[in-house]
This record gives structure tokens, sequence and C-alpha cells, in this order.
């Protein structure tokens, strides 16, 4: 979703992290304060 999403996993993938792990959740405004 969002047009910068794949600009940041991009970014991420490029860290070439072992140990880590980076799950996106692009959500609307409406659901953000939610998952909070």
């Amino acid at each position: 979703k969002g047009p910068d999403r794949e600009k940041y996993e991009q970014k991420i993938r490029k860290l070439h992290l072992k140990r880590v792990a980076f799950r996106t959740m692009w959500l609307s405004a409406e659901d953000y304060p939610l998952l909070l």
C-alpha cells in the first residue's frame, strides 16, 4: 500500500541484518490508533 513502501523495504533489505526481522504494516489513518 503506501507510495513509499517499496522504497523503505529496499532500504531494510540493504542492511543485511542477520538477527532482525521487520514486519511492515501500512495502516489507514483510522486503523493506526487501534494498533497502538
